[in-house]
């Protein structure tokens, strides 16, 4: 099996759990995105993601976690105009299908956007979408996607790094409000041809990619307050 990245850090702020169907509770973690507007480049990771926490806690929706399994970094952050997400993920052979029909069945980010947090119904409507970011950076997306959506993938060495930015759209981002959000990691080789592993947060099923009621939640974190420095205290003079 392919190794992963490393980088996994405690970034859970809360779980509950929702009716995926009449008799089935699924949990609904939620992350924070951090207040800040990095800049998505095509071949660097802007260093205002380095104060930034990756996600955590998650699980194999293929294949099986093992003593050797090394997790991706993850990193959310979010501004009035964007919501933002790098990946950094160490994958000692990056494979891309070759076959157009199986491109699925590559190495890549996916993340999922339930934008109105709509869980009643169990396919993707007018509101939600996916995306997808692969190594050399192409770009997939569901047709619901928003316009301006900026997204890079480019290769490092030992694996690749796959970042975006997508705008807000249907609902107004503010400080602790949350939309619906999950995020995978597909991990393929050039020996089976398909994924052998796929590591996620949220979805517990493997549905998310037909059925949004399944994520998570990304809260928007308020902008960190400077702390202030007391003003001096006047020096006292001496009357002449």
């Amino acid at each position: 099996m392919k190794k992963l990245s490393a980088l996994v850090i405690a970034g859970v702020i809360g779980i509950s759990t929702t009716s995926l169907f009449a008799a089935e509770p699924h949990p609904i973690k939620t992350i924070k995105a951090e207040y800040g507007s990095p800049v998505i480049e095509k071949t660097a990771v802007d260093p205002l993601w380095d104060n930034v926490l990756p996600v955590s806690f998650l699980h194999a929706k293929k294949g099986a976690i093992t003593e050797e399994t090394e997790f991706p970094s993850v990193k959310t952050m979010w501004d009035e105009n964007y919501v933002y997400v790098l990946a950094e993920i160490d994958d000692s052979e990056v494979y891309k299908n070759p076959d157009p029909t199986k491109l699925h069945e590559s190495d890549y980010l996916e993340l999922y956007f339930n934008p109105l947090k709509d869980r009643e119904n169990d396919k993707y409507d007018d509101t939600e979408f996916w995306l997808k970011i692969h190594a050399d950076g192409t770009f997939e997306h569901h047709v619901n996607a928003p316009e301006g959506i900026v997204a890079k993938g480019f290769l490092v060495e030992g694996g690749y790094v796959a970042q975006v930015k997508v705008p807000h759209e249907l609902y107004t981002a503010s400080a602790n409000e949350t939309i619906g959000f999950d995020f995978q990691i597909s991990d393929a080789s050039a020996a089976t041809g398909v994924r052998d592993t796929i590591l996620g947060w949220n979805d517990t099923v493997n549905s998310a990619w037909k059925n949004p009621s399944v994520v998570g939640e990304l809260k928007f974190d308020p902008p960190s307050v400077p702390a202030t420095i007391p003003a001096a205290a006047p020096i006292p003079t001496t009357a002449p």
